[in-house]
């Protein structure tokens, strides 16, 4: 049975169909971007914790919007789960496979999505429990890699997210394969210079994103109002 942690997740990814992965870390720029993204709904985002600077901003999207689901990426050790938790993450997402922060999350139930790139680790991260696995990097071995890799085990229930590389020229192919619920994709904030960020430039991008999302949709998810 799918916890409550693991259901709000999955609806809100399935919603948004895809997030940005963010790697800088200015309060600012994020509390920015976070508040376009709600403006086409989208309540979902992740901050990787490359920097000391990643959990002050995490904790700055949860101190100001309570309806947002902040991801903790590039989860590596116990340290950075423990950093990312008290910082407020909702969620912990790693770029890999590794058995011991599998078991780490699930003993602090924690709500945690180890990433494959193997029928092994895809497997083993299903006979793990997991029900949202993250498949990285995505484009570098292409969507046809990442649809067949998957049918061996569709009779279990499962649900993953490509990341690495998706971009809004490849969002609609990978966005199609069944058991996918949404896509991370990178290059949101490129720069830490607010006086740099085209806030129309990313607005137009966002929007574009989404008619791309509502073309899918139409045809994978037509109970998801758009």
């Amino acid at each position: 049975m799918l916890s409550e942690n693991e259901l709000s997740l999955i609806a809100e990814f399935s919603r948004a169909g895809f997030f940005p992965i963010v790697n800088v870390y200015s309060e600012e720029s994020i509390l920015r971007l976070v508040a376009l993204l709600r403006q086409f709904s989208i309540n979902i985002i992740e901050i990787t914790i490359r920097s000391p600077d990643a959990f002050k901003c995490i904790e700055a999207i949860r101190n100001t919007y309570d309806d947002v689901l902040v991801g903790a990426g590039s989860i590596l050790d116990e340290s950075s789960f423990e950093k990312a938790r008290k910082a407020g993450a909702n969620f912990f997402i790693s770029p890999c496979f590794h058995r011991a922060l599998c078991l780490y999350a699930q003993k602090k139930g924690l709500a945690y999505i180890p990433a494959f790139v193997t029928p092994s680790e895809l497997f083993e991260a299903i006979r793990l429990g997991f029900k949202i696995i993250k498949v990285f990097p995505a484009a570098a071995f292409g969507s046809a890699y990442v649809e067949s890799i998957t049918k061996p085990f569709i009779q279990f229930d499962f649900n993953y997210i490509p990341t690495g590389g998706i971009t809004s020229s490849n969002l609609k192919e990978f966005l199609s394969i069944p058991h996918v619920i949404a896509c991370g994709m990178s290059g949101f904030v490129e720069t830490e210079d607010m006086s740099l960020m085209d806030e129309k430039s990313l607005f137009d991008k966002i929007a574009q994103l989404c008619e791309i999302r509502k073309s899918v949709y139409a045809q994978k998810f037509p109970h998801i109002s758009q």
